[in-house]
C-alpha cells in the first residue's frame, strides 16, 4: 500500500509539472511584436520602421513585415553582430517578405542587430542596424514558482490522503 501512494505521487507531482510546464509554454507562445518595415533610404541604407526602437519581453516572437507600400523588395538577413551578446533563440528566420525571430533569455537592456535588405529594382544588398530593447523579466521566477508548485501540489494532496486513511484505520 505504502509503494502504491509513493508511485501515485510521483506520478501525480509528474503530471502537474507536465501541466505547470505545458501552461507556461502556452502563455509565452502568444505573445509578439510585429515590426514593419515602411521605407528603406538606398543612400545609407537606414529603415524607417513601425517601431523604430520595440522595447519586447523575454520569450516574445519579434515579427519583421516589409510593407507593400514600401520601396522594400527583401529582406535578406537579420543576425546579431559577432561582437554582440545574443538576444534571439536561434537567428531569426524567414522569407523576402515575413521574418522571424524568438528573444530569449536576455539582460534587460538595448541590443543592436542587423537588416540587410535590397530596394525593388536593385540588387544591391544594404545594411541597417536598429536597435532592440529587453524588458526587465518578472515572468520568468513567477513561472518557476508555478511549475514547483505545479509539482508539489500533487505530491502533498497524496500525501495527505495517505495519513488521513493510515489515521482511520488505527481508530
Amino acid at each position: 500500500m505504502k509503494k502504491t501512494i509513493r508511485s501515485l505521487s510521483i506520478l501525480f507531482g509528474f503530471i502537474g509539472l507536465f501541466m505547470g510546464f505545458t501552461i507556461t509554454c502556452y502563455a509565452q507562445s502568444k505573445k509578439h511584436t510585429v515590426i514593419e518595415i515602411l521605407h528603406g533610404n538606398p543612400s545609407n541604407g537606414s529603415l524607417t520602421l513601425s517601431d523604430p526602437y520595440p522595447r519586447v519581453d523575454q520569450f516574445y516572437d519579434v515579427i519583421w513585415i516589409v510593407s507593400d507600400k514600401s520601396n522594400v523588395k527583401s529582406i535578406v538577413d537579420i543576425k546579431k553582430y559577432d561582437t554582440s551578446p545574443g538576444i534571439f533563440l536561434v537567428n531569426p528566420s524567414g522569407n523576402e517578405r515575413k521574418w522571424k525571430g524568438r528573444v530569449w533569455l536576455a539582460p534587460e537592456k538595448d541590443y543592436v542587430y542587423y537588416i540587410k535588405w535590397t530596394e525593388k529594382g536593385n540588387p544591391t544588398v544594404r545594411t541597417c542596424d536598429p536597435k532592440i530593447s529587453v524588458k526587465p523579466s518578472i515572468t520568468l521566477p513567477f513561472q518557476i514558482l508555478l511549475l514547483i508548485l505545479m509539482g508539489l501540489v500533487p505530491l502533498l494532496m497524496v500525501r495527505y490522503a495517505y495519513k488521513r486513511m493510515k489515521a482511520r484505520r488505527t481508530q
